[in-house]
């Protein structure tokens, strides 16, 4: 468990997310430390960033570059 400071409320000494402003698939690297609270907040406050989103859109790129998804048939 990561204790430390959230970065958008500030509260200390809570449980701490790393928290990627802009998602690992649409090409983020830099992270926040965010609280739970908060970091659920970040993910339910955009509708077009939800996990499901987010995923088709990884899933597509990777068909673009040819990758084969899914087993044998």
């Amino acid at each position: 468990m990561n204790v430390g400071r959230c970065w958008e409320c500030e509260a200390e000494g809570m449980e701490i997310n790393n928290h990627h402003p802009v998602p690992r698939s649409r090409g983020g690297k830099k992270t926040i430390p965010l609280c739970l609270d908060c970091h659920a907040k970040a993910h339910h406050r955009n509708k077009r960033m939800n996990s499901s989103t987010l995923t088709k859109e990884g899933l597509e790129r990777a068909k673009k570059r040819g990758v084969k998804l899914g087993g044998p048939r």
